[in-house]
């Protein structure tokens, strides 16, 4: 399907990875009920498990140290595993991965996984493990020549340096398994050789070449093993009388589920979400693998849509005939080939396997159907990017899948909040006639929500929730919500497929606890498992969502006893490195990010109360070298998250990171906790909280140790309890001090000395100012001309609360250039005069009926105003500038 590949690094990796198809599950019919008892843990069952679960991309993704330094692209063959983990040092031998997705091998001399193309090697390893298991002696020798008979490799000196590595690996993480210390279950080892087993043949056949190898199977039993046989409806019925079940009735019971399902989702999980994605440009047929990724919630809403829509569960494929009727246009033919079976051998396509598929090559290559709608004419798609990263919203959902398929659709109504009936209809009939486009053999019902809302009125911009029915012969087949928030985030909230009343108690089997026998709680989503590792790993990390739950579960894993090796190898490292993958440019995401990585950092003191011990602290500092440098390399991002980590997390559990070296400029030091920056002498911008001081006199003169310092903000963090007003502080020590940019926040009185290198002065929700102005607070007027003799001040920003009354702007004969007035809501009416010297004003968000005065402004040349606001507004004496317009909003100017 994919055909052109977008970039050489992404060509490289997939020729160093040639593609892989996995055994179906159908074919495990009987296997572990050869094995002998008590050797259970080394079906490859369990294999299937870690694979289908995610577990074993989990660990080979996010286990690891890897380097990102070359480019934007991670260089997945670059992976190293951490000192110490033998585990991680053996599924790095197995799954190579160059891609970025799961495979086991490269065309590379010394790739173990490109030299096996015989289940016997597979054996033979799980043979040796056994050896090891039973105590015995191991001859590593004999074992690596037994080996290479079975393999394929080039260069001898290669197939050498690779078994040896193997087999250190496989002594190394039977070691680790078996340690007090570690987080791995019982029998991993076992399970990641199988893991390997299940991602790299294809077969029944190929299961039974590995059981006639095996030393643990009986082979009496393998006679009546027929490598055509699979699981069929008639082992499910049999599951429910049978008073003992096993491992083979928990995958007959998955695959019955599977099977009977409408959908290709778990039943009541919410699909993948948002993720990382490479832009596309549609005139070359190129995607970008160089420019920064973006977070593509509409994208992935889009093709869940689809996924959903076409999925036949009696073939359990995609039913492409209704979309193939269409007639074709450019964007229709990328539709149906990223489903369609692919022409050529070496391409792939989507298969329902695939459905929940979060890697950012599957949601680039989906990218191809929805990016750049507007190549072949302008259809009025809207993006957040150039051509990319559709925007949310319904109607430009709408339009976007519209233009996809070639459909026509009724104009849209305005909207009026007050009768929103006409909106609603015209949603529903849209959104109706699209899915009979894409399979007109269901019927759809669409559930409009009575909140769906319009930003600002502009009918453009419909957010709200609604819901899909679908329906066969009458009967409910699954239904879905699709949630949509302007500018915001899109997503599918939630999929309902129609009850098949499966045996109950199929998955009653007592599970081991802390063995991998817990691995199947992953993948059948019935039960918790007492592993502390599968606890924190539910599901396969590859979406936003799952890494802020991921985040979400650390506090549980780090404060009960139950789970005290949470707190080793690999729990933290995972983290760190999923939260590094977050989409941090995405404001939906950074919100619900911020709230989970502070409770990450929340001081366990705080959390835990009297359970806490000095024993504990060691183990939180852990954590804090793991998770927090991903998150300081956005600190800028994080606000008062980040000013919160470093003073609650850092300084009052002296947890200094040595390794953070540039101070960050989104922190707000206390005055009392300014002893604390000596470790930042290079810093250039500086915020200190005046709040809480009662001393009449701050001296600031330790900021004279800061030879780079240039800016300076004087804050007073109000908080929503106290609004108390800050007392008058007279500020001296910043005498000689080189600082250019001068903020003042939230402060209602403050006495500054004389600054001369200042030039901008940011009056951020601030009152009257000794030293700067002297002014009332209740109708609050800046009188530019009362600001002392700073001779190199050419700018002024004046931020205003909207319950603030500013009234007039007066009376400014200073050498001031420009002006900015941001975020002013409250304004009804605004004078500026006689600034002798200004030459530009730009104004933020207004209120509509802002009455505008400039007069006695000689030098004025630009005024911008909102693009609502309109001239008529504005009133001009003695100056003659040219107005311009912006598209204003309060994210835009927001302080």
């Amino acid at each position: 399907m994919i055909k052109k590949l977008f970039s050489l690094y992404l060509l490289t990796c997939c020729l160093l990875q040639p593609l892989e198809a996995k055994i179906n599950m159908k074919a495990l019919k009987g296997v572990t009920a050869t094995f002998e008892p008590g050797c259970e843990h080394y079906s490859p069952a369990l294999g299937m498990a870690a694979t289908e679960s995610g577990l074993i991309d989990n660990l080979r993704f996010f286990n690891v140290e890897f380097n990102e330094t070359k480019g934007l692209e991670r260089r997945y063959i670059e992976d190293k595993a951490p000192e110490g983990d033998a585990m991680a040092a053996l599924i790095l031998i197995l799954f190579p991965s160059p891609a970025g997705q799961l495979n086991t091998q490269t065309l590379g001399d010394r790739s173990f996984g490109g030299a096996v193309s015989n289940p016997k090697t597979v054996a033979l390893l799980l043979n040796y493990c056994y050896e090891i298991e039973k105590g015995g002696k191991v001859d590593n020798r004999q074992t690596e020549k037994t080996l290479l008979k079975t393999l394929e490799f080039k260069n001898k000196k290669s197939a050498k340096k690779t078994l040896q590595a193997l087999l250190q690996g496989i002594q190394g993480a039977l070691a680790l398994e078996a340690s007090e210390t570690t987080c791995y279950p019982k029998n991993t080892t076992q399970q990641v050789l199988n893991a390997f087993f299940w991602q790299h043949f294809n077969t029944r056949q190929d299961i039974k070449t590995l059981l006639e190898n095996l030393s643990m199977v009986d082979k009496a039993k393998l006679e009546d093993f027929d490598e055509k046989d699979k699981i069929s409806e008639k082992d499910h019925e049999a599951i429910a009388s049978k008073p003992n079940r096993d491992y083979d009735d928990i995958v007959a019971q998955i695959v019955h589920e599977r099977a009977s399902s409408a959908l290709p989702y778990p039943c009541g999980s919410n699909p993948v979400s948002n993720g990382k994605c490479h832009c596309y440009d549609r005139k070359t047929d190129a995607l970008d693998a160089k420019s920064p990724p973006f977070a593509d919630c509409t994208e992935v809403m889009l093709r869940h849509l689809f996924s959903m829509c076409l999925y036949n569960k009696q073939t359990q494929d995609w039913d492409l005939s209704t979309l193939k009727a269409l007639p074709k246009n450019a964007y229709l033919k990328k539709l149906i080939a990223f489903y369609d079976k692919p022409i050529n051998p070496e391409d792939r396509s989507f298969t329902p396997d695939d459905i929940d598929n979060g890697s950012i090559l599957t949601r680039s290559a989906w990218n191809r159907v929805v990016a750049d709608l507007n190549a072949e004419e302008n259809n009025g798609i809207l993006y957040a990017k150039t051509n990319n990263e559709l925007q949310s919203g319904f109607v430009n959902t709408i339009n976007a899948l519209s233009v996809i398929l070639g459909l026509s659709q009724e104009p849209q109504p305005d909207f009026d909040e007050n009768k929103p009936e006409a909106t609603h209809a015209w949603v529903k009939t849209c959104f109706e006639k699209i899915f009979k486009a894409i399979n007109d053999k269901y019927d759809y019902t669409v559930d409009v929500d009575k909140k769906l809302t319009a930003y600002n009125g502009d009918k453009r911009t419909l957010s709200g929730t609604f819901n899909i029915k679908v329906m066969h012969a009458k009967q409910v087949l699954f239904c879905f919500a699709l949630m949509s928030s302007y500018d915001v985030h899109t997503e599918v909230i939630l999929c309902l497929v129609a009850s098949t009343h499966p045996a109950k108690n199929a998955f009653s089997m007592p599970l081991k606890p802390n063995t991998t026998e817990e691995s199947f709680n992953l993948l059948v989503n019935k039960a918790e498992p007492s592993c502390a590792l599968y606890r924190f790993l539910r599901k396969k990390i590859t979406d936003n969502n799952e890494i802020i739950k991921l985040s979400e579960r650390v506090f549980e894993l780090i404060s009960n006893p139950a789970y005290a090796n949470a707190v080793k190898i690999p729990t933290f490292k995972i983290l760190s490195n999923a939260i590094n993958g977050l989409s941090w440019d995405d404001p939906h995401v950074m919100l619900r990010a911020t709230s989970a990585i502070r409770g990450i950092i929340t001081p366990l003191r705080v959390r835990m109360g009297a359970k806490f011990t000095t024993e504990a602290l060691p183990s939180y500092a852990e954590i804090f070298k793991m998770v927090l440098p991903p998150v300081l390399h956005h600190l800028n991002q994080f606000d008062h998250t980040s000013e919160w980590i470093y003073h609650e997390g850092i300084y009052r559990n002296n947890l200094f990171i040595p390794a953070i070296q540039k101070c960050p400029e989104s922190i707000l030091w206390p005055v009392e906790e300014l002893h604390l920056l000596e470790n930042y002498k290079d810093a250039e911008a500086i915020k200190i909280n005046l709040k809480g001081q009662t001393d009449d006199t701050i001296d600031l003169s330790s900021l004279r140790e800061f030879p780079n310092l240039k800016q300076l903000m004087l804050c007073n963090k109000i908080d929503r309890k106290d609004r108390k007003d800050t007392p008058i502080h007279a500020v001296i020590g910043l005498d000689g001090l080189k600082i250019e940019t001068l903020t003042l926040r939230n402060l209602k009185n403050v006495k500054l000395p004389y600054l001369e290198n200042v030039h901008k002065l940011v009056l951020e929700n601030s009152g009257k100012h000794e030293g700067l102005e002297a002014l009332p607070v209740t109708d609050l007027t800046v009188r530019l001309s009362d600001i002392p003799s700073y001779r190199n001040l050419k700018t002024v920003e004046i931020y205003m609360p909207s319950e603030q009354k500013l009234a007039t702007l007066l009376d400014s004969n200073k050498e001031i250039e420009a002006i900015k007035i941001l975020n002013v809501m409250a304004f009804s009416k605004l004078t500026l005069s006689n600034a002798n010297a200004l030459k530009h004003i730009v104004f933020g968000k207004l209120v509509d009926d802002l009455e505008i005065t400039l007069k006695n402004l000689p030098q004025l040349e630009t005024v911008t105003l909102p693009s609502y606001i309109p001239e008529s507004n504005l009133k001009l004496e003695g100056c003659n500038p040219n107005i311009n317009r912006s598209d204003a909003n309060e994210e835009d100017w927001r302080p």
